[in-house]
């Protein structure tokens, strides 16, 4: 997973945005954004397709050991899987964190799901970013350590055993391998902290009896909506 200021510079705009929304009597919209580039005259990311004098800033993101997230004690390598959203302090309820939602393992939960990670106050003075577990509000924090906040309802390379052997009494339950995020937004209808949650689910286990999944293209994929309300 990578960043660049300019990502971020995009990320942060679009969150001003949302807040002068909800207090547009109060606020001033930021100007709009005219051009973006990850190409600076300090960057340390090569030169790429940057003009002349210039040079890509892209900057891996880090974890809680200084080194690469994917290769992170955190156990959420490689991330994301599908797209991340992200909440600045004080967009989300009282959070006081900058709050990543990703589509990935954690800890030593083999399946795919919603993980949720702290950016802390924001990035470094050279526009860096370091993930770690997250301290505000409990966000995947239970009695044996921490994990998902989202997952699927059976391990991603298994199918259960049907009682009767018949392949076609299989679990149809339509997220049954896997669940894992794309878009989290808030929900304006619900209370202080409420979101909606767009994700994609699969079920690889059509026609199976029971055991290892078939790599026989015979999956069921589906997009739905979860909703938050705590």
């Amino acid at each position: 997973m990578t960043t660049t200021r300019a990502q971020f510079a995009k990320w942060t705009a679009l969150l001003l945005c949302t807040t002068a929304a909800a207090s547009a009597q109060t606020t001033v919209h930021p100007p709009p954004i005219a051009s973006i580039s990850i190409c600076s005259p300090t960057g340390t990311g090569g030169q790429g397709s940057c003009p002349s004098g210039t040079s890509d800033s892209l900057q891996q993101v880090l974890g809680p050991n200084g080194g690469s997230i994917n290769l992170s004690t955190l156990g959420v390598g490689p991330v994301p899987d599908e797209h991340s959203s992200v909440f600045a302090p004080g967009t989300l309820g009282t959070n006081s964190e900058y709050l990543f939602f990703l589509a990935s393992p954690l800890g030593n939960n083999p399946g795919i799901g919603v993980s949720v990670l702290s950016g802390g106050s924001g990035p470094n003075k050279n526009g860096q970013w370091t993930l770690n577990l997250p301290v505000a509000d409990g966000y995947g924090s239970y009695s044996g350590g921490y994990g998902q906040v989202f997952t699927n309802p059976f391990k991603n390379t298994n199918c259960p055993t049907v009682a009767d052997g018949n392949p076609a009494h299989q679990d149809q339950t339509f997220d049954l391998n896997y669940a894992a995020s794309g878009s989290v937004v808030k929900d304006p209808t619900g209370s202080s902290g409420s979101v909606l949650m767009i994700y994609e689910g699969t079920n690889n286990c059509i026609a199976n009896a029971g055991g290892p999944m078939l790599n026989n293209g015979d999956s069921y994929i589906s997009l739905a909506v979860a909703t938050s309300l705590d």
